[in-house]
């Protein structure tokens, strides 16, 4: 029995080290997968929403920014002459009359 302790040592050593960075490798690409899913969510491109964080979409504010957003029907991208001289949601919202808010 004595003789199986040094053998049995190094083994559950090895075989707990396994286990753990199988469990690391898993976290880091389900992590991986979760943080894919969330940049597809498309609110940040779209016309409705209003760049504040009482109100984040006109139309679901609701579902805004979240993994229920992934398939809005109401999605609308915002148009390039918008973005390109500024005029984005977000930016009127910095200079809007309810300025004091923010």
């Amino acid at each position: 029995m004595l003789r199986l302790i040094p053998l049995f040592c190094p083994i559950a050593i090895w075989i707990t080290l396994l286990f753990f960075f199988t469990a690391l490798f898993l976290a880091v690409a389900q992590g991986r997968r979760q943080l894919q899913k969330l940049h597809r969510i498309p609110c940040s491109r779209c016309v409705f929403c209003t760049g504040d964080y009482r109100l984040k979409c006109a139309v679901h504010p609701m579902r805004a920014f979240s993994e229920e957003a992934l398939d809005c029907r109401d999605f609308e991208r915002e148009t390039r002459w918008k973005s390109r001289i500024g005029l984005s949601w977000t930016c009127l919202g910095k200079f809007s009359r309810y300025s004091h808010f923010n």
